[in-house]
């Protein structure tokens, strides 16, 4: 899951389609930064207003042709940002890493499997399992796929997941 947010982030189409290439030092777009928090991997409302702006910072100096994306140091924000509780000069590297150092994440994440392979009103308690088998399989997609299609317990009260 790690990998696919990364090539996400500097995708040309995605760095267009969510004004990631209009962003830049002094002229921040939150627009990739917003989305990558609240549709990709976080979900809304697991962090602030303030994530997102810091968050946008981090992505700032990534530029594409279309076809190639490349970093163009004279946009980078070089500045101190704080995201998600944590503080130094982060790069769009450093916020990927930190988004996936979240709980939040894995757990964001297992619950949109389940809703989409399962049902639409997840059990709280097999989707925090999720998570912890996405976290101990370094965010793993197959590994959580095979704990959630194997399971004898999709209903509420059935034996234990694993």
């Amino acid at each position: 899951m790690y990998d696919l947010v990364e090539m996400m982030t500097f995708d040309p189409a995605m760095m267009a389609w969510l004004d990631n290439r209009e962003n830049r030092a002094g002229a921040i777009n939150e627009n990739f930064a917003r989305e990558l928090l609240e549709l990709f991997t976080m979900g809304e409302g697991n962090y602030t207003q303030q994530d997102v702006i810091d968050g946008a910072r981090g992505l700032t100096g990534y530029q594409t042709d279309g076809l190639n994306t490349y970093f163009d140091s004279s946009r980078f924000d070089n500045g101190v940002k704080t995201f998600l509780g944590q503080t130094g000069n982060f790069d769009a590297y450093d916020i990927i890493d930190i988004i996936f150092e979240q709980y939040q994440t894995a757990y964001f994440i297992s619950e949109k499997l389940y809703k989409w392979f399962i049902y639409e009103n997840p059990n709280e308690e097999i989707v925090q399992e999720l998570a912890q088998i996405m976290i101990e399989n370094n965010y793993e997609i197959k590994p959580v796929l095979s704990a959630l299609f194997n399971s004898s317990r999709l209903g509420p009260n059935g034996p234990p997941l694993t």
